[in-house]
């Protein structure tokens, strides 16, 4: 699936005996999700990724807590 590539960067970092349910390793395995999903954007659209370098637009990550209803920004996640 779309996230396997967040989960084995999670691994990398957090290393391999993680347990699904431990909140840390979500929290890692969401924000590389964010991360690449903010690369691919930039990468699969040339004008919006030159526009964000024009300083034109911002394009931004952020992670929605569904118990809080509180959205974290990754400020500068690269």
């Amino acid at each position: 699936t779309k996230i396997k590539p967040a989960i084995t960067d999670a691994i990398k970092i957090h290393g391999s005996s993680y347990q699904l349910s431990d909140s840390n390793f979500e929290d890692l395995v969401c924000k590389f999700n964010v991360i690449q999903s903010l690369t691919q954007i930039r990468q699969g659209s040339p004008i919006l990724k030159e526009m964000e370098e024009q300083g034109e637009i911002m394009i931004v990550g952020g992670i929605y807590n569904m118990k809080t209803g509180e959205v974290r920004f990754l400020a500068n996640a690269f």
